[in-house]
């Protein structure tokens, strides 16, 4: 308990100072600063690390699908039509993202096959980690160099939209105005509540991806676009997400072994570039076929977590229905794709099969 309200504190504090000085995305960034650095120096309260029961993570995380799928109005579902070309495109992200940085990982990290495989994966972190292990692959160094990158891309990307996108705020959030302390009647409250208890519930039983998310998405969706509420999640409901999520990421840093890090760093700070200077080219192309802003196309391709993009993208005013469908769409083709070329490709190319031990 002393450890976990030490942990709020040091995050809350973060996400404070993050926002007073008017930085993007200040709850999750000054939390995620706050308690990695904390994590990573090795603070110890009463004798014992940092640490946050894994159930916050499990109820704020429904909040932020619940507050997307609140963005999905009849009038976003229309205009979903137009989203195919950047959908498709999704596709050969992945594939070209992952081949990239897996010569990376594999000539410059030496990493065995698999391990270097799937450790360059732009999906899923967990999905990607037993992915690879199940292939052979090195399941502590994979851990590592997915949560380093979407740690990397949680915080480059506030700071590239700031620079080079002039569209939205960096702390307001478009889905709900006014007060931010403001709830909906309490007939609109109990569906939103609805929808994240019954999609919390329902996704994992129907095998989806990032379930504790897709799921409260998929049914708030619903909700909003047939019109049964138009209600939005209260705006500090949101920003308690995002520090819960700031501060989940910066725990991981927790015990973890310096000179692993410091590897994994210098390995994942190149994957990183690769995969935004990617994503930035597929935008590029994307920009005569698709009627969004680029911004929210290279949001919707950039290699993160599917609940950090999403929280970026509500704080930059951008669509995050959009980012978050892509984002999904990224996750389940992470996990059906990749098996298959390295069975394909990589093995019958490298010999893999018999050289997945543990890497170097």
């Amino acid at each position: 308990m002393i450890q976990t309200f030490a942990t709020i504190a040091l995050a809350l504090a973060g996400g404070s100072l993050a926002h007073a000085i008017d930085t993007p995305l200040p709850w999750m960034l000054g939390a995620l600063v706050a308690t990695g650095t904390a994590s990573f120096l090795g603070l110890r309260i009463a004798g014992d690390p940092l640490h946050a029961p894994g159930w916050l993570r499990q109820v704020f995380v429904p909040v932020i699908g619940v507050a997307i799928g609140a963005t999905v109005t009849p009038e976003v579902l229309e205009n979903t039509r137009t989203w195919w070309p950047s959908l498709i495109a999704v596709v050969p992200f992945v594939v070209i993202v992952q081949y990239l940085n897996y010569l990376l990982l594999r000539r410059v990290g030496g990493y065995d096959p698999a391990t270097a495989f799937f450790a360059a994966s732009p999906g899923g972190l967990v999905e990607a980690v037993l992915t690879g292990e199940r292939n052979g692959g090195n399941v502590p160094v994979m851990a590592t160099q997915h949560f380093i990158r979407v740690t990397l891309t949680v915080a480059a990307l506030p700071i590239l939209l700031t620079l080079f996108a002039d569209h939205g705020t960096a702390t307001g959030s478009p889905l709900t105005g006014g007060d931010p302390f403001a709830f909906p009647p309490v007939r609109d409250g109990l569906l939103l509540a609805a929808a994240a208890i019954l999609g919390t519930w329902a996704a994992p039983r129907l095998r989806l991806p990032a379930s504790v998310l897709i799921g409260p998405f998929l049914a708030s969706a619903i909700l909003h676009s047939t019109g049964i509420t138009d209600a939005a999640v209260p705006r500090f409901l949101v920003a308690m997400a995002q520090m819960v999520i700031g501060m989940t990421l910066g725990l991981r840093f927790v015990d973890l072994d310096k000179r692993a890090f410091l590897r994994g760093l210098a390995l994942a700070a190149p994957a990183v570039t690769v995969g935004l200077a990617v994503a930035a080219l597929f935008t590029a192309g994307l920009r005569a076929f698709v009627d969004a802003p680029s911004p929210a196309v290279f949001l919707a391709l950039a290699p993160g977590g599917v609940a950090e993009m999403s929280l970026i993208s509500v704080s930059f005013g951008l669509d995050p229905a959009f980012v978050a469908t892509h984002h999904i769409l990224r996750i389940f083709v992470s996990i059906a794709l990749p098996p298959v070329i390295f069975r394909v490709f990589i093995i019958g190319q490298t010999g893999a099969g018999a050289d997945t031990g543990p890497a170097p």
